[in-house]
């Protein structure tokens, strides 16, 4: 258990406490009282409402006022099992103080309402005494334990928020780590095409290229590790890569876009597709000299959102798998964050080609980022 404790003088919570508490107590009040009248009348001994009210209002007005204290008392110092003997002796001595002031507002409210009685001041003490200190403890006992429980609610919860809130900053973390690590990642491989292409002296294609990096890099460095956007806009990141590679593969990269409409507006993962579509450009069309076709299509189906990305450029090696390389490897380890267990990633052969399927659970409504 948390050793935060809430200050024991807090204006909220004494509000709260005590509107709550003579509420309670002058409804209970009156309704015991109104029991012990029709009683009174019932076995003959028939008393006004007033001088019944009179005679039990100073034991109700008294735990009206002091049930917050009491309250109070229980959550400062609750019952805990490493401070068992210190949180009793605390409770042994709110109780005492309690009931001992308990009797005093007794005293004093009958006093107000009935002054007669202390015409025979030992005879009111003993039937004080006799009817408050029993009672007192019993409801002090009650009292201390609905405090006690509500403390440990308390902390409970707070322990459950803090465990939540350390919980999103490690996945918040790990997504960031994975989002740096991919960033880099077709930055380098972009400015590797743009080195070929100066040893090349392609210089207008290199500086055609440099420029449409530096558009890319503006928009993927704005994006937030957990941000997610509308499918269509991931796409238009992918257009811009593809330009970028148009620049040098001309003629050799065809592409092919089939999106559902729908689709269109489903939310993903930002930087999902982009490493996809990176490594098959660079595994499978970049070594074929031949014209090839880059085909991505998304669809909706039962509640789930499938994404497929195809070129039929070289066969798939066959050590290849679906974790080997930087973008896969780190696409499915930021799914598995995201999702859970709730995605799938594939790499598969397309004859000739490769092709990697992607399905995850269909997210609609205001993107992040």
């Amino acid at each position: 258990m948390s050793d935060e404790r809430l200050p024991f003088f807090a204006p909220r919570f004494w509000l709260g406490a005590t509107a709550a508490s003579l509420g309670a107590w002058i409804g209970f009040g009156l309704l015991f009282t109104g029991f012990q009248y029709f009683d009174l009348k019932r076995t003959g001994n028939p008393q006004s409402f007033m001088t019944v009210v009179a005679s039990a209002a100073p034991f109700w007005i008294a735990w009206a006022v002091l049930s917050p204290f009491a309250l109070r008392w229980a959550q400062r110092w609750p019952f805990a099992r490493r401070c068992f003997w210190r949180s009793a002796a605390m409770q042994i001595l709110g109780g005492t103080l309690t009931v001992m002031m308990a009797l005093a507002i007794m005293a004093l409210v009958t006093g107000m309402l009935q002054p007669n009685r202390w015409e025979d001041p030992r005879a009111l003490l003993s039937q004080l005494v006799f009817f408050g200190i029993a009672p007192g403890i019993l409801i002090y006992a009650a009292t201390a334990g609905v405090g006690s429980s509500l403390e440990y609610a308390r902390r409970l919860r707070c322990q459950t928020l803090r465990a939540v809130r350390i919980d999103a900053e490690l996945h918040r973390a790990r997504l960031e780590a994975l989002l740096h690590q991919l960033q880099p990642h077709f930055v380098f491989n972009t400015l590797h095409a743009i080195a070929s292409l100066v040893r090349k002296e392609e210089t207008r294609s290199a500086i055609e290229m440099i420029s449409r990096l530096g558009e890319l890099l503006r928009r993927t460095l704005r994006c937030g590790p957990g941000d997610e956007v509308a499918l269509s806009e991931e796409l238009d990141l992918v257009e811009q890569y593809l330009d970028i590679e148009r620049v040098r593969l001309g003629d050799r990269l065809g592409i092919r876009f089939d999106i559902d409409p729908a689709a269109a507006c489903a939310h993903v993962p930002v930087l999902l597709l982009l490493p996809i579509v990176e490594n098959a450009v660079r595994h499978g069309i970049a070594p074929v000299t031949r014209a090839c076709q880059l085909s991505i299509s998304a669809r909706i189906h039962s509640g789930r959102l499938s994404l497929c990305v195809e070129n039929d450029g070289a066969p798939l090696e066959p050590s290849k798998g679906p974790g080997e390389g930087v973008g896969l490897d780190n696409s499915r380890r930021r799914l598995e964050t995201l999702f859970g267990s709730g995605f799938s990633i594939d790499l598969e052969s397309a004859e000739p080609g490769a092709r990697t399927r992607i399905e995850i659970p269909l997210r609609e409504g205001e993107a992040t980022e």
